[in-house]
């Protein structure tokens, strides 16, 4: 599908209008986060999807200085469960 839309003035910057078919087919709603890749003739946008980070992902960059080990509280015997 094919769709024109105008590129109008918004404050300082320029916007599309998205409505009828350029919002419900793709299910837009206000608040939705869209990546969008630019080129020199024009851009593309699609909606991004909420990734779930892995536990590696999270731990990556940790460190001692960073980690908040200051505030870490220490374990009674019997929180440690069965491990």
């Amino acid at each position: 599908m094919r769709i024109e839309s105008r590129v109008q003035k918004w404050g300082n910057g320029l916007a599309i209008r998205m409505s009828g078919a350029l919002r419900t087919i793709p299910n837009l709603k206000e608040g939705d986060i869209l990546s969008i890749e630019v080129k020199e003739d024009g851009f593309s946008a699609i909606k991004s999807k909420k990734k779930k980070w892995s536990e590696a992902e999270l731990l990556l960059g940790m460190d001692s200085n960073n980690a908040h080990a200051d505030l870490a509280v220490d374990l009674l015997p019997s929180e440690y469960g069965d491990c």
